[in-house]
């Protein structure tokens, strides 16, 4: 499965993770004040959550 991720806003109020995976799917989240680590713990959290890692 191929999968593409981004997060917008890092460190502000709203901090949005975005997954396109799949045939057009999105898993997408958003919390505040999400740092580096916690965005690549997020990220891989919600690929494995997906099964695509």
């Amino acid at each position: 499965m191929l999968a593409d991720g981004e997060i917008e806003r890092l460190n502000m109020p709203g901090s949005i993770v975005k997954v396109k995976y799949g045939d057009g799917q999105v898993y997408k989240t958003v919390e505040d004040n999400i740092d580096y680590e916690r965005s690549a713990a997020i990220m891989l959290n919600g690929l494995k959550d997906l099964e695509a890692v």
